[in-house]
């Protein structure tokens, strides 16, 4: 499974892509809508922050590698699915009934952009103690302050 991080600090729940360079394919979708479904259900945080545990990447887009090495042994169903679970995870996202947050560390490329999209964005500096703030896809939501994750 995907290598992520739930931790709860009161009524945020910080969720870390501790993955390389957190790329996406069917283990990383999987792994973040079970997240997002016991963050929803099993706890009661007001708050999703999605950060990365990588010191310059939230996420370099799909995994590439990994869709072509299903490919190359005829594995098309694994790939269908990750496409179906990256289409979920989104509407889930944009649907979800928490502030989510994206703390964007660094780059972003890709199916990463469009992932990051569906959350707020939020750039942060190499400390995380000052940030930009860019609003979601449809989002009105206002952002809270300070963030420290």
């Amino acid at each position: 499974m995907a290598k992520l991080d739930l931790k709860l600090d009161g009524k945020v729940a910080v969720v870390t892509l501790d993955q390389d360079d957190n790329r996406l394919n069917l283990d990383l979708a999987i792994s973040l809508l079970g997240i997002l479904d016991r963050v929803e259900k099993e706890t009661e945080a007001l708050t999703l922050v999605v950060k990365s545990g990588h010191a310059r990447v939230w996420s370099n887009g799909f995994d590439t590698d990994w869709i072509n090495a299903r490919l190359a042994v005829g594995d098309k169903e694994a790939v269908s699915q990750f496409l179906a679970e990256d289409i979920e995870l989104r509407r889930r996202l944009l649907t979800y009934p928490l502030l989510t947050i994206a703390a964007i560390n660094g780059h972003v490329f890709g199916g990463g952009a469009v992932l990051s999209c569906c959350l707020i964005s939020v750039s942060c500096s190499r400390n995380m103690d000052t940030f930009a703030y860019q609003p979601s896809i449809g989002d009105t939501r206002s952002c809270p302050a300070p963030l420290r994750y």
